[in-house]
């Protein structure tokens, strides 16, 4: 082997040229020098060496440069010459060592490194510059050039290997990449830029490099440290107390020592773990500093200690590693800890506790404004005024209580000064309120319907600005649990607000009442009646409902309705009815309309002691017992009525000529004994009717009522008995100066024409009968009227198209036919009743309740109950004929409360403000819970200008 001599040109330093100065070894600076050993294996022959006969070779660049500062590194440059590699080795700078050796082509074993000073070397490196080819690349050009100026880390070795003086431990071998190829010519690193020192140009051309070996072997380093594994009974994190455990006897050496728990006692660092038997520092473990100078005893508290015997020694165990300064600086760090930790939890529970306060002093802002709202909902007085400014008189009700609680209630007075644009007293809000409120409402009566029974009620009336609204009432009996808990409330109806109608056709008015069901998901097919008075045998709105979504629904013409069909039906059978009737209301209608007339009424009053609260009643076809209301005012007032009309005759004025009129006519003796007849039979059916509105009546109570009221009208058809009214009607007549046998004055009878001469005439246009005794009037009068009320109650009530509603009528325990399973069958099966069941729970309830005083179903369920798991179908029956309406008189209520709520002064009030408004009005018992009410607020605007959550 020959050592050949490699061209090398156009190696440049970076560094300015300087004369050298002798100075001190500890002063002079270093030179930096670039080393380039090469080992190679070429032969002696005198062939020239080409780019194709290279052989295998390795190399290796050091760039060392003793220079003390850090930032400081060596550049070369090196460029490629084209020409071929000579065979003589030139001579190179002093700065550069080329040097060769041949190794295997296989494993390379690199010269010894010699260790960079410690200022320079980096003590880890992970990365290497960019100008440095990947090991991953596979092959490489021909001819490659370095980028013109990279930074090197202060210090660098070849990308095959690097080494750092510093490391303490390094793998024993390293696998290099396989690198299948390296071009005959390799341009070295262009550029390796120094902040302080100039270009250096460097070319080196390397003729015999071709591929690098396999593996590399380094040199073996030391172990890396073991890592200790702590105790899990100890403390894991800072953020835990120290692992302090008293037990009655702790683990024993060979030496009968062992841990005592009064060590802990002064010494809160000391930890212990039972599982290893040794003692640990808290401090020094979560809070020690990684530079200690107390080294053995801080690894000693570190990893564990357990030489008890010196554990109190005065210089060992607990006394010398607590006056260790890395002891004492861990318990520095730990105070501080403490410190830090304390101040930022007070910080945040400070500002917790404040957010939480202005939290809760919103929520109770939110509540008072909704309990007003509640307040002047269920009064029916109107919340707002005609001017809400500051400068108003009267700003309206609401803001007028808010304004008066202020003087003694802190919260509706931050609400009262608080900003305008924070008050949440706007309308858009009492609306939002009061939708919330009156929602809570209709969730708890779903929640009461949900997985029993239900029956609908609808009707129609129109408002003060004249629209249609739909009233929506249901009826439900409470569960067995909570009937045994109130038995007053068993049957319950519930009034859900009101839908405004524009069309008026079956259709439109089924799809509403769908609409409205399904916004508060209330079952359909649990609806078994449907109670209104709007029913159509072919196309009407139960036959829809029916049809389409409540398969299960019975239709219930509105009792009370036919009741008052009733009546109608019978003032148009005799003819001098319509006649009494249009003086009653004239009546009314006359001292009502007037001031003046009014005040004589009120005079004559005092002046005959009687009652001046008492008024004279409307008659009224719409209001079921204003006929006999509007009687009863006349028969107790009459002797002030005359007495009025006789002063008003005096006047001189138009209103002499009603006034002679009008007492013309109530002198006249058929008017009297009209009067007194009508009170006797309009007495019952306004009883009746006041029975039938009742919401807790069942049908089979209802069907008694009417059974009782038909056989009280049957006795009245009694000639003794109308003798008895006559008596009276007479003593009427000579307590007031009335001729009882007055005759009436006769109208000019006109002849019959000639050619009717041979007909039979059985009535005469024109001409009317007047009666003028006893017996007439009994016969022409009496008696027709009484006949029409009994035709018309047994067609109405009597005669059911259902046969399921005849059979509630076994349910009734005054019936003879008291729970027959044969009658009670067809409801069975309408409820989806097990027959057979109910049929053996029949036949043990009979001798059961057969001792059993019972007046009603109410009744009867009420026994019931207290066996729910005895006789469930039995229970379900009775709930289900329980459940069926009576009448719709809820309806009715509802359209009163609309009345005095849209008013004359309110009649620009909203569909929905006017349902939400009636709703809180009508179902006082609900309890509004007002936390529910102000989270509903807040969920309703996630960017409330107040905090609510």
């Amino acid at each position: 082997m020959q050592r050949k001599k490699l061209p090398i040109s156009n190696i440049k330093s970076y560094f300015p040229v300087k004369k050298q100065r002798t100075e001190s070894p500890s002063s002079a600076s270093p030179v930096p020098t670039l080393s380039i050993t090469i080992d190679t294996s070429i032969s002696t022959s005198s062939t020239p060496i080409t780019n194709s006969s290279l052989p295998s070779s390795s190399f290796i660049i050091t760039l060392s440069s003793p220079t003390s500062s850090s930032n400081q590194c060596l550049h070369s440059t090196v460029e490629k010459k084209d020409e071929r590699c000579q065979s003589t080795t030139p001579t190179l700078p002093a700065s550069i060592a080329l040097s060769t050796s041949t190794v295997s082509p296989t494993s390379i074993a690199l010269p010894t490194l010699t260790a960079l000073p410690t200022s320079i070397a980096s003590p880890t490196l992970t990365a290497l510059p960019t100008s440095i080819a990947s090991p991953t690349l596979t092959a490489l050009p021909t001819s490659m050039v370095s980028p013109t100026s990279t930074a090197l880390p202060t210090s660098m070795v070849s990308p095959t290997s690097i080494a750092s003086p510093t490391v303490t431990a390094l793998p024993t071998s390293i696998a290099s990449p396989t690198l299948t190829a390296l071009p005959t010519s390799i341009a070295l690193l262009t550029s390796i830029a120094s902040p302080t020192s100039t270009a250096l140009p460097t070319s080196i051309a390397s003729p015999t490099l071709t591929a690098l070996p396999t593996s590399i072997a380094l040199p073996t380093s030391t172990a890396l440290p073991t890592l200790t594994i702590l105790p899990t009974d100890t403390s894991r994190s800072k953020n835990e107390p120290p692992s302090q455990p008293i037990l009655s006897s702790y683990k024993r050496t060979n030496r009968k020592r062992s841990f005592q728990s009064q060590w802990f006692q002064g010494r809160p660092w000391l930890e212990y773990s039972v599982i290893e038997d040794k003692a640990y520092c808290y401090y020094c473990r979560h809070f020690g500093s990684s530079q200690s100078t107390s080294r053995n005893q801080s690894n000693s508290f570190l990893n564990g200690f357990c030489n008890w015997k010196k554990a109190l020694d005065m210089k060992a165990g607990f006394k010398q590693h607590e006056s260790s300064e890395a002891h004492v600086q861990a318990a520095v760090n730990y105070q501080q800890y403490l410190l830090r930790y304390n101040t930022q939890t007070s910080v945040i529970n400070i500002l917790d506790t404040g957010r939480s306060q202005q939290i809760k002093r919103n929520r109770d802002r939110i509540s008072k404004i909704a309990s007003t709202v509640l307040l002047c909902s269920r009064q029916m007085i109107a919340l707002r005024g005609h001017c809400e400014d500051e400068t108003s008189d009267n700003r309206g009700n609401l803001l007028e209580i808010l304004s008066w609680s202020s003087q003694t209630d802190p919260i509706v007075q931050s609400i009262v000064n608080s900003a305008n644009n924070a008050t949440y007293l706007s309308p858009q809000v009492q609306n939002e309120l009061l939708q919330i409120m009156a929602n809570q409402i209709r969730r708890k009566i779903a929640d009461k319907i949900a997985g029993n029974f239900y029956s609908l009620m609808a009707d129609e009336s129109r408002d003060i600005s004249g629209n249609a609204q739909l009233s929506i009432v249901v009826r439900v009996v409470s569960s067995p649990t909570d009937a045994l808990s109130n038995k007053n409330n068993i049957i319950q109806e519930y009034f859900l607000g009101f839908v405004r109608l524009h069309q008026f056709d079956a259709m439109t008015l089924s799809s509403a009442i769908v609409r409205f069901l399904n916004l508060y998901q209330i079952d359909l097919k649990a609806c078994i009646g449907i109670a209104s008075v709007m029913g159509g045998c072919n196309a009407g709105v139960q036959t829809i409902l029916r049809d389409n979504f409540m398969p299960k629904g019975i239709y219930i013409h509105c009792f009370v309705h036919k009741l008052n069909l009733v009546i109608i039906d019978v003032c148009q059978v005799v003819s001098y009815c319509t006649e009494f009737y249009s003086i009653i209301s004239k009546i009314h209608s006359y001292f009502t309309a007037s001031g003046v007339t009014n005040e004589y009424f009120k005079n004559a009053q005092q002046l005959l002691q009687l009652d001046t609260t008492t008024k004279l009643k409307k008659w009224s076809y719409i209001r079921w017992d204003s006929r006999w209301t509007s009687i009863n005012a006349i028969i107790n007032n009459y002797q002030a009525i005359l007495k009025a009309l006789n002063d008003l005759l005096d006047d001189g004025d138009t209103r002499s000529v009603d006034a002679n009129g009008l007492l013309i006519a109530i002198k006249e003796p058929l008017f009297i004994v009209t009067l007194f007849i009508m009170h006797k039979i309009f007495g019952p059916i306004k009883i009746l009717s006041n029975q039938l509105q009742d919401e807790s009546l069942d049908f089979g109570k209802a069907k008694q009522l009417i059974s009782s009221i038909i056989e009280q009208m049957k006795s009245y058809r009694d000639e003794n008995l109308f003798q008895s009214l006559y008596c009276k009607v007479v003593q009427f007549c000579e307590e007031n100066g009335i001729d009882i046998s007055q005759k009436p004055r006769q109208r000019r009878q006109k002849k019959v024409p000639a050619r009717f001469n041979d007909s039979i005439v059985t009535s005469t246009t024109g001409h009317r009968y007047y009666a003028d005794n006893e017996q007439q009037y009994c016969t022409t009068l009496y008696f027709p009227l009484i006949d029409s009320v009994l035709i018309e109650l047994n067609h109405r009530f009597s005669r059911e198209t259902m046969e399921v509603l005849t059979s509630i009528s076994s349910l009734c325990p005054k019936n003879e036919k008291f729970l027959d399973f044969e009658i009670l069958k067809p409801f069975a099966l309408h409820l989806d009743i097990n027959p057979d069941g109910l049929q053996n729970e029949l036949n043990v309830l009979r001798p059961m309740l057969k001792n059993k005083e019972l007046f009603d179903i109410k009744e009867l369920y009420c026994e019931l109950i207290q066996f729910t798991q005895a006789f469930p179908n039995a229970i379900l029956i009775v709930q289900g004929a329980m459940t069926i309406p009576v009448t719709s008189a809820t309806c009715e209520r509802s359209f009163s409360k609309m009345k005095a709520i849209k008013t004359a002064l309110r009649n620009t009030m909203s569909d929905e403000r006017l349902s939400d408004l009636s709703v809180l009005s009508v179902e006082r018992d609900f309890e509004i819970d007002f936390d529910s009410v102000v989270e509903d607020f807040s969920n309703n605007h996630k960017n409330r200008r107040i905090m609510l959550k």
